[in-house]
């Protein structure tokens, strides 16, 4: 009988091990979850490159929620860019979200790249683009959220064509940054 007890409590407690936990990372980017650029556009084709925020991205120390070993983890992710400007544009952006450790490497490195990069047509007349993913952590970004302290950014890059002189703006928005995290 108590052998039974004990294999049972540790069936459920390995199932409940296998219970991915979800933490919502969203409310750590606060305010600075969107924002805006402008770039000015020649009558002429030009590239452009941008990490958003910046180049650092946005750093989220989330140390006083209750992980203790962190064996497995998938990110889902959602951003948001939108174009507006006083002229028909054409072209093409390309946006890439980034998920890396807080330790002084770059940040926008092939292997902190979540999924693939997911593209607008400004030739289709499209102004919005959204960015959204479900990913599974390396072990990089393991050993991140095992240190609590995480960097996510998307970089923008492209290339837009205008037949006169503009000013484009470009307004992005964090929609949707979270965990599931298995525990041992």
């Amino acid at each position: 009988m108590r052998r039974g007890i004990f294999a049972l409590a540790g069936l459920l407690l390995s199932a409940c091990s296998a219970l991915p936990v979800p933490i919502d990372l969203l409310g750590y980017l606060g305010t600075s979850k969107s924002g805006s650029f402008q770039q000015p556009l020649p009558a002429a084709t030009i590239g452009f490159e941008r990490p958003l925020p910046d180049k650092n991205g946005y750093s989220l120390d989330f140390s006083q929620e209750q992980l203790y070993s962190v064996r497995g983890a998938q990110v889902e992710y959602g951003a948001t860019l939108s174009i507006t400007s006083q002229t028909v544009l054409s072209g093409e952006v390309s946006l890439q979200a980034y998920l890396a450790p807080v330790n002084g490497e770059d940040l926008w490195q092939d292997k902190y790249k979540l999924g693939e990069a997911q593209h607008l047509q400004l030739a289709q007349g499209q102004s919005l683009l959204k960015l959204a993913g479900s990913v599974p952590f390396n072990n990089d970004q393991i050993q991140a959220l095992n240190a609590k302290k995480l960097r996510f950014g998307v970089y923008a890059i492209g290339t837009v064509s205008s037949s006169q002189a503009a000013t484009v703006t470009f307004n992005y928005e964090v929609t949707n940054l979270n965990l599931k995290v298995a525990l041992f």
